[in-house]
């Protein structure tokens, strides 16, 4: 579960940082065109995984007693892929509900998050990175 949480990060977080890289490094275009198509569904998987982490952690709440500040960090994390997957994929879930209010409110939201999108991504690949290191060190 660690290994395809690190992955969502990751793929995430680079959907989320490269319209900003393009803008500076012309080299990233193609890859920014190649994901654009997609970002909707990986911000829906991020959503969803993000929902089934932090599931997963509060069923395992006994956990909190033995490392503390390593269930804080997985419900970071796990809020993490929530944020970067509305960023990303915010509309498509207001699309995927309707017209209706929560639609409306979804797309609102949306709106507001959307220029947070690159510090979300850049955080999402930060914190994947330092939890593989750690993970590779640690054993």
């Amino acid at each position: 579960m660690f290994w395809v949480t690190m992955i969502m990060l990751i793929v995430a977080g680079l959907a989320a940082c490269l319209p900003q890289w393009a803008k500076s490094n012309s080299g990233v275009s193609g890859m920014r065109d190649a994901f654009r198509p997609v970002e909707g569904i990986i911000g829906l998987a991020a959503i969803g995984w993000g929902v089934v982490w932090i599931v997963s952690l509060l069923l395992n709440i006994g956990s909190i007693g033995a490392a503390p500040l390593f269930y804080i960090f997985s419900l970071i994390v796990g809020g993490l892929l929530i944020a970067v997957g509305f960023a990303l994929g915010g509309k498509t879930l207001a699309g995927l509900l309707g017209g209706g209010g929560a639609s409306k409110a979804l797309t609102a939201r949306h709106g507001q998050i959307t220029p947070q999108r690159h510090s979300f991504g850049s955080t999402a690949l930060i914190t994947a990175g330092l939890s593989i290191l750690l993970r590779v060190f640690n054993g």
